[in-house]
């Protein structure tokens, strides 16, 4: 199952609470102008921090190396639907490049 995170360009910092595999957690996306780049957050429902200030990198799983106790199970990654371009950057991200949650089905 692949789901997107829906992220609107033009707010530089975006707060949204999201149901990955039946837990809460809240996501944090802000842009760092000073380096052009996106990072973020997340918190468990208890608001304890699973990770924190990771830069938004095209094709990694952002969940990788993280807490496994905390961590939500499947990936996070961008998605770069137009096949170009290798930065995520202040204009592209919810266009051309996708943040998605995904988990395998059993």
């Amino acid at each position: 199952m692949l789901s997107n995170i829906v992220i609107d360009p033009t707010i530089k910092y975006q707060e949204k609470i999201l149901n990955l595999n039946g837990s809460n957690y809240r996501l944090t996306i802000a842009f760092n102008s000073r380096v052009e780049s996106w990072y973020f957050n997340l918190e468990d429902a208890d608001g304890d921090i699973i990770v924190k200030n990771k830069p938004l990198v095209l094709g990694a799983n952002l969940l990788n190396f993280l807490d496994k106790q905390l961590a939500p199970e499947g990936f996070l990654t961008i998605f770069n639907y137009e096949g170009r371009g290798i930065a995520v950057d202040g204009d592209n991200l919810g266009k051309t490049m996708l943040l998605v949650y995904g988990i395998a089905e059993a």
